[in-house]
């Protein structure tokens, strides 16, 4: 849509915004948003909002881009819900309300990593029958999501994650690029992330936690170390790659 890295929108605390509509061009009430942990800032950029997780920011943002287009473009990254149905169309869909499953979430994180290309994940390599005979499987499907431009401006960004962002001290060793994401009332987590070679989604749920009260609640970052260690076993013995 036009809207560079350096664009410049409000990211108060908390705010209420107003003016979405989805694609069928039925409107909603005004969204009242605040943001998981308090910031100093009153605006911000595509970038140190996404280091800082400003949901105010990425409120106006979806505002401006359009909630049908945001959608839609998330949905060319295999985004829908767990149970198959299409993502809902509502304006809280932007901070990931729509019940995705870490398997599909990591394969969409590694569409960044493929510089905008997105397969679809295949969870089984081979299916062999009683009598010793290869049943076939489905193949992955792949397809162009977004420009490569724009995938690797994503990338570059949410590298800063891992170094400035809500995921510092998450690295790696090895060039990465991640996310942290905190559910509504702190009783969940997630964590995403992908180097040039692997992606991979952790999801930690806290059901005890009393809702809406962040002291003995989950944030994102804090399941990176789980999401760090696996990284970090699985690429083991593979030589570092920078993202080109």
């Amino acid at each position: 849509k036009g809207y560079g890295v350096g664009t410049t929108l409000p990211a108060p605390n908390s705010t209420t915004v107003s003016g979405y509509t989805d694609c069928k061009g039925h409107g909603f009430e005004p969204w009242p948003v605040r943001n998981a942990e308090l910031s100093k800032a009153s605006s911000a950029n595509l970038a140190t909002a996404t280091w800082d997780s400003l949901n105010t920011y990425y409120a106006h943002l979806e505002q401006r881009v359009g909630l049908c287009d945001s959608v839609r473009t998330a949905q060319r990254f295999g985004m829908r819900q767990a149970n198959g149905r299409p993502l809902q169309q509502v304006p809280a869909q932007v901070l990931g309300t729509g019940d995705i499953d870490v398997t599909h979430l990591a394969a969409a994180y590694a569409a960044f990593a493929d510089h905008g290309r997105y397969c679809t994940p295949i969870a089984i390599n081979d299916v062999t029958d009683a009598s010793g005979k290869k049943i076939d499987v489905p193949k992955a499907e792949c397809g162009r999501a977004v420009d490569t431009g724009v995938a690797d401006e994503v990338t570059r960004i949410l590298q800063g994650v891992l170094t400035k962002g809500t995921g510092r001290g998450m690295g790696i060793g090895r060039p990465a690029a991640a996310k942290t994401g905190t559910c509504e009332g702190f009783s969940c987590a997630a964590f995403a992330g992908y180097t040039p070679g692997l992606a991979a989604a952790v999801w930690y749920g806290d059901p005890a936690a009393p809702f809406g009260d962040p002291s003995p609640g989950v944030f994102g970052a804090d399941v990176g170390p789980i999401w760090r260690a696996s990284m970090e076993g699985a690429l083991r013995d593979t030589a570092p790659a920078p993202f080109n």
